[in-house]
């Protein structure tokens, strides 16, 4: 059985191991927001879903598709200008591609390029190849029977109603689909099937596209979630020996100091109660709306996190009066009911912000910076206002990372490297063979260092399930500890 100092260590590592994953989610976010890896992925999924085998930049259905209104709409400039069939203008300046496109956009676009509703010289010609594909289908009615009796005591017969009259719009579309010489054959075998699957309703026939451009989609979701994994991994270790992340460091800590295990257990145990469920990893296809992160507060922000995400985040929970968790996917809110704000004792110094809402992100970094610059030239001042200049944007990855990375610096863990007493908490600078050198500090944290990353690389969706279950397992134990059984009497 287990006992509650081993499961407040174990709460405490994941708790720890749960901020560093919502680091190094925001970190990958503004890695793939650099490179527009997204953009790239998408237009690959889509050239192999249509043109299989063709390069990037190629001139054929897939430019344009890309080129369509409906699709030239989501994003600036023309397909062959987007720098997507050249690898180092696409790496180095990004590509301008968008990095969604709707799956009804991408269906109503591929029938209007199978039979355009304009000619090329853009007179108006025919009906479009996507005509009454938005109307809703008919419910299907149960045909009329009629039955006639026949003299003789013969079984009754039964008249089977008329045959379906054929839609003309689909028809057109299957004709034109097997003509345009800008449909290639892997095409036209992929839309057949969909084509007379769908009966006469055109708006099934949509419905058909959609689904196998959905299907198709998922195939490149995997593309980003495999290759978040590595980066993922990769930035966990950066992260693990830039902040000094230990593992076995601080297992070693929290199994001997109690009142840094409570805090850590406390601050788990109220996060868990305020989060129903881990937010869902994002989805490359359908990004949604990034959430404002956490910033300091006293007050615990009561709102759930809402169901379908991003990549992330979730409401703010006070850690100690000093400090908070923060979530990647829901924005940091203050309950009405919660403390008031922090507010400097002279109200000409109030920024312009908490004028107009006293409880708003920008406002309270602006009352953590009065707060922490008392001093000017201290730390606290200056780590206060880079997290105030990266905030501008509160929903920005960079303004989530620097917000995880303070909270993660205020636990009073043994992390970092601003020590002057223990050499395996000094930076050793460009030291290696030195002592407390660059040898010295991996030969101490190479293990724990490693451990650390491999965990990060799970996720922090799983290290929030995980959490769930320990805390669920420790308020099962902390009963007996409190009420021992008492022994048989002889």
């Amino acid at each position: 059985m287990f006992n509650t100092t081993i499961l407040d260590v174990a709460i405490g590592l994941i708790f720890v191991y749960l901020l560093l994953s919502l680091m190094c989610t925001a970190a990958n976010e503004i890695i793939e927001l650099l490179l527009k890896k997204r953009a790239i992925d998408l237009e690959r999924g889509i050239r192999e879903l249509l043109v299989p085998g063709s390069n990037s930049g190629a001139d054929d259905v897939v430019r344009s598709l890309y080129n369509h209104p409906l699709v030239n709409s989501l994003f600036g400039g023309q397909y062959e200008n987007s720098r997507i069939d050249n690898t180092i203008k696409r790496k180095l300046l990004r590509t301008s591609l968008p990095s969604y496109i709707p799956a009804r956009n991408f269906s109503l676009a591929l029938m209007d390029l199978i039979l355009p509703g304009v000619a090329p010289g853009g007179a108006a010609g025919g009906p479009s190849g996507a005509t009454g594909a938005t109307a809703p289908s008919p419910a299907p009615a149960t045909p009329s029977q009629v039955v006639v009796n026949l003299a003789g005591g013969a079984p009754p017969l039964v008249v089977p109603p008329p045959p379906a009259v054929p839609n003309p719009s689909l028809t057109a579309l299957r004709s034109a689909l097997l003509a345009n010489p800008l449909i290639t054959a892997q095409i036209r075998q992929g839309l057949i099937p969909l084509l007379d699957a769908a009966g006469n309703d055109m708006a099934r026939v949509r419905e058909n596209i959609e689904a196998w451009y959905n299907a198709s989609m998922d195939r490149v979701s995997s593309w980003y979630k495999r290759r978040a994994q590595v980066t993922i991994l990769i930035l966990g270790l950066f992260v693990a020996v830039t902040v000094n992340v230990d593992t076995i460091t601080i297992a070693k800590r929290l199994s001997t100091d109690r009142a840094l295990r409570d805090s850590l257990v406390a601050a788990s145990d109220a996060y868990a109660k305020a989060h129903a469920s881990p937010t869902p990893a994002s989805s490359p296809t359908a990004p949604t709306k990034p959430a404002a992160p956490a910033v300091k507060t006293d007050a615990v922000a009561p709102n759930p996190v809402p169901a379908g995400a991003t990549i992330s985040p979730s409401p703010v929970v006070a850690v100690s009066p000093a400090v908070a968790v923060a979530s990647p996917s829901a924005p940091a809110v203050v309950s009405p009911s919660a403390s008031p704000p922090r507010v400097a004792a002279n109200a000409s110094t109030l920024p312009e912000d908490c004028v107009k809402d006293a409880n708003s992100v920008r406002c309270k970094l602006a009352q953590d910076v009065l707060k922490a610059c008392g001093a000017p030239n201290s730390v606290e001042c200056k780590s206060e206002k880079d997290l105030q200049a990266a905030c501008q944007d509160p929903e920005s990855p960079k303004c989530k990372y620097l917000a995880n990375l303070q909270q993660i610096q205020a636990l009073g863990l043994p992390i970092g490297w601003d020590s002057t007493e223990d050499p395996k908490r000094t930076w050793p600078g460009r030291n290696f063979f030195q002592a407390g050198g660059w040898s010295d500090q991996i030969y101490w944290h190479a293990l724990g260092w490693i451990l650390t990353a491999l965990a990060l690389s799970l996720g922090a969706p799983f290290w929030f399930d995980l959490l769930n279950k320990f805390i669920v397992i420790r308020s099962a134990v902390k009963p007996h500890e409190k009420s021992p059984e008492e022994g048989s009497k002889d």
